[in-house]
């Protein structure tokens, strides 16, 4: 072993100057042409990488009939001296122009899924958040590694350098949550860990992580089960914690609780408890709170709420969703034009009487009418998150289906429901077809746990291999528009 690294950096020595004089004539030529395509959260072009190109034991590729690296516009790094490192050359090409052309233009404007590195290794994504200001993307979840560095279930995606860093150390089991305070840089973390970083600060299943002193933080006591999903509330300075716990120190907090950031400690609703665990929280308003999960009470006077409720932050008020949902709510998202809440998880129908409607997997609640409203048939299974655009004309959403309920319209675990029309739609294929004969490759190839969205690009995260025409390992981004 040790002589053939021996001799693969001798090759490299060798190999380096000529390739290296190679791009510098490139770059000279072409230095004059500049990209402006626009394709949101990132200011260049994605770089195509070998796993998208070539076919690998593990990996499968279904482009035909074309090499898209004769035609992608990448880039080299390179200092005012035009001095090329291999690892440039080799892996990362970032300023290198090409001549443009129609042929090769058209086909770059076609991309629609990015790869970001090498993804993960194995293991699932569980959560994640943009930080639009420094344009990172943190993940979290259950995993070992990232892009072949081990990272233990926590890290961030570098949009300017693309490169993937660890987070603090990361927390040494399952995170399961994260929300970002982009202002103050305090990313929080929930899931079900004792400890978070390597230097072992106790922290009982959710933590802060104060990025720009690089340094860990406890909550209070924490909390002695799993913590879920957070939500901040800003002019209040709180955070908003749900899971399947039940006490924080001695403390009874049944399922959510508040965290005073100014006082820093957990105090439960004043208006009373849940009966069970809570997996998504959405505050579209400043006195809203809209809850989902696994329960069917709320508040001291044990109303039922079945799986999905509201809680009035000024009057510290419960009150039911017109019946609720007839199985458990994952995800939830909230369009502010038309005042509705989407929901989405098992249950397959929901409201009460004969208001009740067939709604699998998925359904959205007028907060004006105060009535639930079909989509159009539902999915065929479980759906695990939800995400507007800004517009607020599409809703993206994430899951374990792989069709319409009526087995219509092929989907692969990621949907486009139009808001206006209504109906689903799969995310466009990542080429133009050219003949009837190329392959679909509609979503991913395995579970989308969830879902983030910008201006111009959605994040999509979980547990598969392929995305569109390329492999991804369990993140990928999808470029919305150009």
């Amino acid at each position: 072993d040790e002589d053939m690294e021996e001799a693969q950096t001798r090759f490299e020595e060798t190999i380096e100057p000529a390739v290296a004089r190679i791009f510098q004539r490139v770059m000279k030529y072409d230095s004059h042409h500049e990209s402006n395509v626009d394709i949101g959260f990132d200011d260049t072009q994605e770089d195509l990488e070998y796993d998208s190109v070539h076919k690998h034991e593990d990996k499968i590729c279904t482009i035909e009939e074309y090499n898209p690296m004769y035609e992608v516009s990448s880039d080299v790094r390179h200092d005012s001296s035009n001095n090329v490192d291999i690892d440039s050359v080799y892996e990362k090409p970032d300023n290198v122009k090409f001549q443009n052309n129609e042929l090769r233009n058209k086909k770059i404007n076609n991309y629609k899924w990015i790869r970001l590195g090498n993804g993960i290794d194995n293991g699932m994504v569980h959560d994640l958040c943009m930080d639009n200001i420094n344009r990172k993307i943190y993940i979290s979840g259950s995993f070992q590694y990232v892009n072949h560095v081990p990272m233990k279930n926590l890290s961030v995606y570098d949009l300017r350098t693309k490169l993937w860093s660890n987070v603090g150390e990361g927390v040494p089991n399952l995170a399961s949550c994260m929300v970002l305070d982009e202002e103050k840089q305090v990313l929080y973390v929930g899931g079900i860990f004792n400890k978070v970083g390597n230097r072992n600060v106790q922290a009982f299943n959710i933590a802060a992580y104060h990025i720009r002193e690089q340094v860990w933080k406890a909550l209070g006591d924490g909390l002695n089960r799993e913590c879920s999903c957070m939500v901040i509330d800003k002019p209040n300075n709180k955070l908003y914690a749900g899971g399947s716990f039940t006490y924080s120190g001695k403390k009874k907090i049944h399922h959510l609780g508040i965290y005073d950031l100014d006082k820093n400690e957990w105090v439960p609703l004043a208006g009373g408890a849940l009966n069970g665990p809570c997996r998504s929280l959405v505050k579209p308003t400043h006195d809203e709170l809209y809850v989902g999960g696994l329960f069917t009470h709320a508040g001291k006077n044990d109303l039922h709420v079945s799986y999905i409720a509201k809680y009035n932050i000024s009057t510290n008020e419960w009150s039911e969703l017109n019946g609720g949902l007839k199985g458990y709510c994952n995800t939830m998202a909230y369009n502010t034009n038309d005042h509705k809440l989407y929901a989405g998880g098992t249950f397959t129908s929901c409201g009460m009487g004969d208001n009740t409607i067939n709604s699998n997997h998925i359904a959205q609640y007028n907060t004006k009418t105060s009535k639930w409203e079909n989509m159009n048939g539902g999915l065929n299974s479980v759906v695990n998150s939800l995400q507007c655009d800004n517009t607020n004309t599409f809703l993206y959403i994430g899951g374990g289906f792989t069709h319409t309920r009526d087995d219509n319209v092929l989907l692969n675990h990621i949907a486009k429901y139009n808001t206006k029309t209504p109906i689903f739609q799969p995310l466009e294929n990542q080429f133009v077809k050219d003949n009837d004969n190329e392959s679909d490759n509609i979503g991913t190839n395995g579970q989308c746990k969830v879902l983030s969205v910008d201006n111009n690009s959605l994040l999509v995260a979980g547990k598969f291999e392929i995305a569109g025409n390329i492999t991804a390992n369990s993140i990928a981004r999808y470029i919305i528009k150009r």
